[in-house]
């Protein structure tokens, strides 16, 4: 993971995150990682939130996630997370 960037997660990401197995859990850690090692990285979709950040959003193998970038404090804010 970068030294420069720090995951953060929403309670919504978190709520989503706690209902999975330990084995799943594990996997999105790394999925975040990846993602977080690469904070310019564009996801597969891209919208807009209610206050107008962009947000990215990626299936990366079972899992959809959803973030967006706070290059001020070089965090990825880490909104959603879904299993599909």
């Amino acid at each position: 993971m970068s030294t420069d960037w720090q995951p953060v997660y929403s309670k919504t990401f978190l709520d989503a995150y706690l209902t999975l197995p330990l084995k799943d859990r594990r996997k999105v850690n790394q999925l975040v990682e990846q993602i977080t090692a690469q904070p310019d990285h564009i996801g597969d979709y891209q919208d807009v939130d209610p206050v107008g950040r962009p947000l990215q959003t990626e299936l990366i193998e079972r899992f959809i996630l959803t973030w967006w970038a706070d290059h001020r404090a070089k965090e990825l804010r880490f909104v959603a997370m879904e299993k599909v």
